[in-house]
């Protein structure tokens, strides 16, 4: 979003196509991550494995490597690291105390190829990972409840030295684009109160303590716009510098963004906040902002046209919750509303394609925030918040969800909407 907002428009993954193998793993964790390009090894140091080793199965090595990560063992999480790649071993070093800090509840992983054990290794094996995790909280031990939570799909490849299953190389998967994350990718301090987790890398843990009161203040208030699902056990909030902003999950495609709030599978989402763009006294109602979309977008069906013609659904709701839920019913981007009205830059619809620059950026979020507004008025809240659902969360038609709702084409209803916004930015 603009200073002062957000613009939500990284798609999340499908939950999991075809759900590959997952772990039963005790007491609700197993998996692995991601190094910086870490080279594959073809040789290994490693100590001479028994006989029985030559059984234990790709499964087994990340399920225990797993109940290590959760229980606090750091030798356990680096066993199965190969120790001839000392690059992979710092990252893994890394990951334990990052993932640590930030309180990892649960850690498992699914694969095809989880039953291959060394003695079926000619030289070198990849697997394709699925890892769900969860942060303050276990991990449920049902698939469908596991898919809720956090999700990120990588590459491992192995090697059998000595008839021992070792970790040579981690890769991001090619097709999720939305990495690293922050804990692969930086050293995090983390504080947490009652309905926030909030983390920040070396350079900013110092405005965390500042900064969890105004957060916890925030999710309390986003937490009574969940119409649809319930509101997140707790949200994950990153603080970050201008560095890792354009670093973190890929960086954002637009400039104009301060903060986005990620998501990370269907129902999961980390806000990050770059606090180069978002000043104190703005902090608030930008994470009130991003956790209306996390509240709102939970569960929503995946809808191609959301990068286009249904942006200021996703926007516009998203500022509903930061102004109305203080109380306000007004927003402070009027000025730039009227501005944009104004110098003729406005098309004259409410539902447009958002535009590039500071200022209309800006006006397209004022405009949103007053369609809503306009439908929460003359239609009542409940049957605006529906439209939204069917519209948005349904991924039906914007007309369908009109005609449905409101009994009038959206036409009808949107020219009523630009005729309410031009009145009061006049």
């Amino acid at each position: 979003m603009p200073p002062r907002g957000s613009l939500n428009v990284r798609r999340r993954g499908t939950a999991v196509a075809g759900l590959l193998v997952l772990l039963a793993v005790t007491g609700g964790a197993g998996g692995c991550t991601k190094p910086s390009g870490g080279p594959t090894t073809t040789a290994s140091t490693a100590p001479p494995a028994s006989a029985a080793s030559s059984t234990i199965s790709i499964n087994d090595v990340l399920e225990a490597q797993s109940r290590a990560l959760i229980n606090g063992d750091e030798a356990g999480w680096l066993d199965p690291v190969d120790p001839s790649n000392p690059e992979l071993v710092a990252h893994y070093r890394a990951l334990f105390a990052r993932l640590r800090a930030l309180q990892v509840g649960g850690w498992w992983q699914s694969t095809m190829d989880g039953k291959v054990t060394a003695a079926t290794i000619n030289y070198t094996h990849r697997v394709r990972v699925a890892l769900y995790y969860s942060l303050r909280e276990p991990l449920p031990r049902d698939v469908t409840s596991v898919m809720r939570h956090h999700r990120a799909d990588m590459e491992l490849w192995f090697v059998a030295p000595a008839g021992k299953l070792l970790i040579s190389q981690l890769n991001p998967s090619d097709v999720d684009r939305r990495r690293p994350t922050p804990w692969e990718a930086t050293d995090l301090t983390a504080v947490v109160g009652k309905r926030v987790l909030l983390a920040a890398g070396p350079a900013l843990k110092d405005r965390l303590a500042s900064a969890l009161p105004i957060a916890e203040k925030a999710a309390t208030i986003a937490d009574r716009f969940a119409k649809w699902e319930p509101a997140p056990a707790s949200y994950t909030v990153y603080l970050a510098t201008a560095k890792e902003f354009k670093t973190w999950y890929g960086g954002h495609p637009k400039d104009t963004t301060s903060a986005y709030a990620m998501p990370v599978s269907d129902f999961a989402f980390d806000i990050v906040v770059d606090t180069s763009q978002v000043k104190t006294a703005d902090l608030a109602e930008t994470l009130r902002h991003e956790m209306g979309h996390v509240v709102t977008l939970r569960g929503a069906k995946y809808d191609t046209d959301v990068l286009g013609g249904k942006e200021w659904l996703t926007e516009g709701m998203a500022e509903y919750v930061a102004i109305t839920g203080v109380g306000g019913r007004a927003s402070d981007r009027i000025g730039s509303v009227r501005a944009h009205i104004r110098g003729g830059e406005w098309t004259g619809r409410v539902d447009g394609i958002p535009p590039y620059g500071d200022e209309a950026t800006d006006a397209y979020y004022g405009i949103s925030f007053l369609t809503f507004k306009y439908l929460a008025d003359t239609y009542g809240q409940k049957k605006m918040y529906e439209f939204f659902n069917q519209a948005r969360r349904q991924a039906k038609s914007v007309d369908q969800a009109s005609r449905t709702v409101f009994g009038k084409p959206w036409e009808s209803v949107q020219r009523a909407c630009a005729t309410y916004v031009r009145r009061v930015a006049s």
